[in-house]
């Protein structure tokens, strides 16, 4: 993971591709304002499917905090699967080659998280949202790509239009 104090922090872009240092909002998830970060990290990482380097730079430093934590979290997973779905995509970053193993090793360490939270919640934003990432992590993307992106009034009206 992309330490602290390192200087590429400062080089890092957010969604609307300016700069972002999204270690303050890190800190503050880290530290239990969950709301407060997740509403900055999705502001500024996530904008109507443009990503920039912090957004990737992220995913290790978030799953990290959710598996301290210890508490399942829905947002993580719906972030760290968005992110995903949409990097290296148009003119969004993709991968740094400084970060290609952390990020990689992230995604090999949520899946376990994910299949735990799975058993223990009925809550229907995480259950989508970690449904959503095993999808991904084993390679079902277009089934990652629904649960992720739709939301179940969006999924029952295709699925009416569907049936005919």
């Amino acid at each position: 993971m992309l330490e602290f104090s390192d200087e590429r922090w400062a080089q890092l872009t957010g969604g609307y591709k300016h700069r972002y240092d999204p270690r303050p909002a890190l800190a503050d998830l880290s530290a239990g304002k969950a709301k407060q970060a997740w509403d900055e990290l999705w502001m500024e990482l996530y904008h109507q499917d443009d990503i920039g380097t912090a957004s990737l730079v992220v995913v290790p430093h978030l799953v990290q905090i959710h598996a301290d934590r210890g508490e399942p979290d829905w947002q993580t997973y719906s972030f760290v699967g968005s992110v995903e779905l949409v990097r290296g995509v148009g003119l969004n970053a993709d991968l740094p080659s400084w970060l290609v193993d952390d990020y990689e090793q992230a995604w090999r360490d949520l899946v376990p998280l994910a299949l735990k939270d799975l058993a223990a919640s009925e809550d229907a934003s995480l259950l989508r949202g970690a449904l959503g990432v095993v999808a991904l992590a084993r390679g079902a993307r277009r089934a990652g790509q629904l649960l992720l992106t739709f939301t179940d009034s969006e999924l029952e009206e295709m699925m009416a239009q569907y049936d005919g």
